[in-house]
């Protein structure tokens, strides 16, 4: 059997049930959710998962009967499950599934739970430099071209959510407390890393993992953003691999240094093409500043206001490519 004739699969229950929609319900409905019918949903996230460790996205046509078999096998498996353990947490699930075998970029484990004394920010509050500016040439035509824009259309993006599951992003359970939300959102903005715009659609998620001096990194959930671009283009990045390829001549010498920058994404400021997809869950004025105006007008402390990222964002699919380049040309430059 070929793994290229079992994938990509498709989903097996495209109405099953979403927790994700239920997130600010109790957690008894939440229990009870998964035990009428959510095992459909675990089925479609065990196919998203399988489907993703292959570098592939569900398919949309209808299954072989090989991958009939699959799908049987995989529904069977979670409808077996049964109901969750009256004292189990989706949190605590998570950390005795993983334990310390999921690192982040070979640092701490999974999803930690939010401390506002431990989260890494960049210090200071100097304004993100203009990434664009410090693009080559070359590569401001392949972001902002009419034929090699970074946006994907509407209707992909929309057919490869649906492809996926995905509805809502994730957002640590802590903020969904306004007061706990607007303190965080009030340190990225002390930052400069957080903009306030007028309520709109949140496409990205926050949550945070270790890191090796004991601070929380922060990581924004941009599964939901990272759809509504086309993929970027190949990042080059120095590996062992490059190294060993070295030669030198009998007498030679070879140099080389090395450094880092603190928090080096959060330096950069986020293309404008991509601003509207870099929003967060939307919070009360009241929660993160004593007075706020939108286009003159003062809003009362009620009203939503929408985080807008103003640095790219860790996960985003394209954030890599933009530091690295922004480094390669003022490398060269110098």
């Amino acid at each position: 059997m070929r793994q290229r004739d079992i994938f990509p699969l498709p989903v097996p229950f495209g109405e099953a049930p979403k927790l994700a929609d239920a997130w600010h319900s109790s957690r008894q409905m939440r229990r009870r959710l998964r035990g009428t019918g959510c095992w459909k949903q675990w089925a479609n996230e065990v196919v998203f998962t399988l489907n993703s460790l292959v570098g592939a996205r569900a398919s949309t046509e209808a299954p072989t009967s090989l991958q009939k078999g699959v799908l049987e096998h995989v529904a069977a498996a979670c409808q077996r499950m049964g109901k969750p353990p009256d004292a189990l947490s989706p949190a605590g699930a998570f950390f005795e599934l993983c334990g310390s075998k999921l690192p982040y970029l070979g640092e701490g484990v999974g999803p930690i739970p939010y401390d506002r004394d431990l989260v890494a920010l960049p210090s200071g509050s100097a304004p993100p430099i203009p990434t664009m500016e410090h693009l080559p040439a070359r590569h401001r035509e392949r972001v902002i071209g009419v034929d090699a824009a970074m946006l994907n259309l509407p209707s992909v993006a929309l057919q490869q959510l649906e492809a996926d599951g995905l509805t809502v992003p994730h957002v640590d359970p802590a903020f969904r407390s306004g007061p706990v939300y607007g303190a965080f959102i009030r340190d990225l903005m002390d930052r400069g890393l957080i903009e306030l715009v007028a309520e709109t659609e949140a496409y990205l998620g926050v949550f945070f993992v270790g890191k090796k001096d004991g601070r929380l990194r922060l990581i924004f959930d941009t599964r939901i953003a990272n759809a509504y671009f086309r993929d970027p283009p190949h990042t080059a990045l120095p590996s062992a691999g490059a190294w060993a390829q070295q030669e030198l001549l009998p007498g030679q010498q070879t140099y080389f240094s090395g450094g880092d920058i603190e928090c080096a994404f959060y330096r950069m400021e986020v293309p404008e093409d991509a601003r509207p997809f870099m929003t967060l869950p939307a919070v009360r004025r009241k929660f993160v500043c004593s007075s706020f105006c939108l286009e003159g007008q003062k809003i009362s402390g009620d009203v939503f206001l929408t985080p807008r990222l103003r640095v790219l964002p860790m996960g985003w699919s394209w954030a890599l490519w933009f530091c690295q380049s922004v480094h390669e040309h003022i490398g060269r430059s110098v």
